[in-house]
């Protein structure tokens, strides 16, 4: 079995999200037990993990019976990774669908994070044994970290985020804040640093950009990537 996700095909570290990693270190915990050799496909840091991790490219794809995508949106620029293992067992876990698409077109299985019919559990916020980075709270600033997820043209009309943005603008307008990211980059590869700035700041308000039609605010108390600092989500999710 191989696990792949947006950081396989992803070299410059454009769009992969320290969720993204999570989710992924979290779905190999969960199998490895009971799964003989499980491989990943991404050349960078994962910890305890990073053993089982070699480029995409350095793999022999015809060599695996089995392909789990994890995590991210099923949408067409990913079709040609599918492709790529069209001979084995397809399978696609906490992923979201777009509205519009059809995800069987790309994996035999999928298990739904958040689409038109359904939403469930992120994966990348499983409490199993990822290890989390936490800044004790005399190290973190006054006032809020603001992490935005930016353009998400793959959702359609769908796409919540520049909703989610202004309300987050518009809350915040009155106290100082700084801007964080959940992406990796190709200068801190490494989910440590991510997490760090997450953590900068005593309030970190963040949205998801999901497939979505109307926006919560869900007050969140989660000890995973914020740290334990207090933590509002505002999620576009159906």
């Amino acid at each position: 079995m191989i696990l792949t996700f947006i950081g396989s095909v992803d070299r410059q570290c454009v769009y992969t999200t320290v969720g993204d990693v999570m989710a992924l270190y979290n779905v190999y915990k969960t199998i490895s037990p009971r799964i003989d050799d499980v491989r990943i496909a991404w050349s960078h840091d994962l910890f305890d993990l990073s053993d089982r991790c070699r480029r995409l490219n350095d793999y022999d794809a015809g060599s695996f019976s089995t392909m789990v995508f994890v995590c991210g949106p099923i949408h067409e620029p990913l079709r040609r990774l599918f492709r790529r293992f069209r001979h084995a067992k397809r399978i696609a876990v906490g992923v979201s669908v777009p509205r519009g698409v059809n995800p069987t077109s790309f994996v035999s299985a999928c298990h739904i994070r958040d689409s038109d019919e359904s939403v469930s559990f992120d994966l990348a916020l499983a409490d199993i044994s990822y290890p989390h980075h936490r800044l004790a709270g005399d190290e973190r600033q006054e006032g809020a970290a603001i992490c935005l997820v930016g353009p998400q043209p793959e959702y359609g009309e769908d796409n919540g985020s520049d909703r989610a943005e202004r309300i987050i603008r518009d809350a915040t307008a009155n106290i100082p804040t700084r801007e964080v990211s959940t992406l990796l980059d190709l200068k801190r590869r490494s989910p440590t640093s991510v997490e760090e700035d997450l953590q900068s700041s005593k309030v970190l308000l963040a949205h998801s950009g999901a497939s979505g039609q109307s926006i919560q605010q869900h007050p969140v108390s989660h000890s995973g990537v914020s740290g334990h600092c207090e933590v509002t989500l505002l999620s576009a999710v159906c």
